[in-house]
């Protein structure tokens, strides 16, 4: 019997800039880790498919700070972002599977 239940949440978080972050995340309640995520918003990339390769590296992590913050800077380095910060999509991605336990 599988006891692992998935939960999906969108959430918006207006980051530094005033930019806003739009993350819908489907994650394991279970083992706290994302199976899927979508980071959307009025921020800007460089190279633009930087957000792929993001969404890419944040699966399978596990929703604790400090596993998400490694996740978050290996995909994005050497892209530029606007609008965000390693720490700010950190924040935002937490608060959208209920925080840290």
């Amino acid at each position: 019997m599988d006891t692992d239940q998935d939960s999906t949440v969108v959430t918006t978080h207006v980051a530094k800039l005033e930019k806003m972050v739009r993350i819908r995340l489907d994650y394991s309640s279970q083992f706290r880790t994302i199976r899927h995520i979508r980071i959307t918003g009025d921020f800007f990339m460089h190279p633009e498919d930087s957000i792929d390769d993001l969404e890419v590296g944040l699966l399978g992590a596990e929703l604790k700070r400090d596993a998400l913050r490694q996740r978050i800077s290996l995909a994005l380095a050497g892209t530029r972002c606007f609008g965000f910060d390693v720490e700010s999509l950190t924040g935002a991605i937490l608060n959208a599977g209920g925080g840290e336990p």
